[in-house]
């Protein structure tokens, strides 16, 4: 029966003295050493930087209709979407977007249809006005 030996390999990837690419942050607020991809401080609870955008189905859900229902403001997640790295907030991003555009395209048309026919009803009833006085 072999002696499990401790895998040097892995040990050395994971230890930030050995490694420099994983390096230990400091907590600005109380100085704590927190890992690189910590959003809160364990001891004070300081914010260290922003979570990314959830992922999950109902929050997606909420974004879309918030961008078919408010269309110029859609934007705003879309860009935070698509400022993550992984693949799956790029394509939640780009449909925001997509759906955004839509909307505002859509919004603007029925208001210039609605427009149309505003002018359209004034017009004639200027037009009855006139025959019915006669000029």
């Amino acid at each position: 029966m072999e002696s499990a030996k401790p895998n040097t390999a892995v040990q050395t990837k994971l230890n930030p003295e050995t490694n420099p690419q994983i390096s230990e942050k400091s907590c600005p607020s109380c100085g704590t050493k927190i890992s690189p991809d910590a959003y809160f401080c364990p001891n004070c609870g300081k914010k260290i930087k922003d979570p990314p955008p959830s992922t999950a189905i109902g929050k997606q859900i909420a974004i879309y209709i918030f961008a078919l229902a408010a269309p110029p403001f859609g934007i705003i997640p879309a860009i935070k979407y698509l400022r993550q790295k992984d693949e799956k907030s790029k394509i939640i991003g780009y449909f925001i977007l997509i759906l955004t555009v839509i909307s505002f395209g859509i919004g603007i048309w029925f208001t210039l249809a609605l427009i149309d026919q505003l002018n359209k009803s004034v017009n004639l009833q200027q037009l009855n006005d006139l025959q019915n006085a006669g000029i």
